[in-house]
């Protein structure tokens, strides 16, 4: 095994957080972040229990313990990005004294900072938003509202 790997492992224990795996002699942690692309929260036992078997991508090897992930065995959506310019309606996901976080994407929530806002929005407002900023590094991406007349 190496990193990079994908293999089959068996899930071991489920808690809050993370999940145990076992491959052979060896033992691995799969983190909750490491479930799915989704920046929403999830929980561990919606994905894995005790007795499945899973396949997995290896992440890390540290001695006779490895990290393992499940959502890179699936292709990266971030490497279709999204693009400064596109029009998207989101879902207001949280308010904050900066702004708000809007889900654009299944696995990408953007920024809109109260600057770039024409009014407050509440959770679970629907709106549409024009991306003003890409990080593919960070994973990030910063929108403005856009203001439309949809009778025109």
């Amino acid at each position: 095994m190496e990193v990079g790997s994908i293999i089959e492992a068996d899930v071991l224990d489920a808690k809050e957080g993370f999940a145990l795996l076992r491959h052979g002699s060896m033992k691995a942690t799969l983190m909750q972040t490491e479930l799915t692309w989704s920046p929403l929260p999830v929980k561990v036992t919606d994905f894995v229990a005790p007795g499945d078997k899973v396949v997995v991508r290896v992440t890390a090897i540290c001695g006779d313990r490895f990290s393992a992930s499940l959502k890179r065995v699936r292709p990266d959506p971030w490497d279709s990005p999204i693009q400064v310019g596109q029009v998207i309606r989101g879902r207001v996901t949280k308010v904050t004294e900066y702004g708000c976080l809007v889900l654009i994407t299944w696995y990408c929530q953007a920024i809109l900072k109260i600057s770039d806002s024409v009014k407050k929005h509440k959770l679970n407002d629907q709106i549409m938003v024009r991306v003003s900023e890409v990080d593919l590094e960070r994973q990030r991406v910063l929108v403005e509202e856009a203001e439309f007349d949809i009778h025109s």
